[in-house]
């Protein structure tokens, strides 16, 4: 634990603790351990910068995957947004078309919903294909 940050560490300490009874429980089939099994599963382990390096890798590709997702699910909401506004203006010109009503408001909503999307794809990260893509290009 001395070679993690502080903040780091309360969750580390809990997650190599289940770590090492997960792998004494497998290294002594079911049966108690002893002194010595606690000491073959820590040098299995490695050093304890060995430890640390794992744990800052893991912590490094869990948050990653995080992001990946966050982003994904944020653009996936953008388009369908995207979709409802462009079917209510088009429901709008549809119904002002036939006759039936003189409402405005499907196609002022719509046209909101859009100029919004619009927006927020601009204010939005492009996604990381799209940026090297771009620097390949200079």
């Amino acid at each position: 634990m001395k070679e993690l940050p502080l903040w780091a560490r309360p969750k580390a300490e809990r997650e190599l603790k289940d770590v090492i009874y997960e792998m004494l429980e497998d290294y002594t089939e079911g049966d108690r351990p002893v002194g010595r099994d606690a000491r073959a599963v820590l040098k299995e382990l490695g050093t304890p910068e060995e430890i640390a390096a794992q744990y800052y890798e893991h912590r490094r590709h869990t948050k990653k995957k995080i992001k990946m997702n966050t982003k994904k699910t944020i653009r996936l909401i953008v388009r369908i947004v995207f979709i409802l506004s462009m079917a209510l203006v088009v429901f709008g010109i549809l119904i002002l078309a036939t006759g039936l009503s003189s409402n405005m408001l499907p196609i002022l909503l719509g046209a909101i919903l859009a100029l919004g999307v619009i927006l927020a794809n601009m204010f939005l990260p492009m996604p990381d294909g799209q940026i090297r893509e771009k620097r390949a290009r200079r």
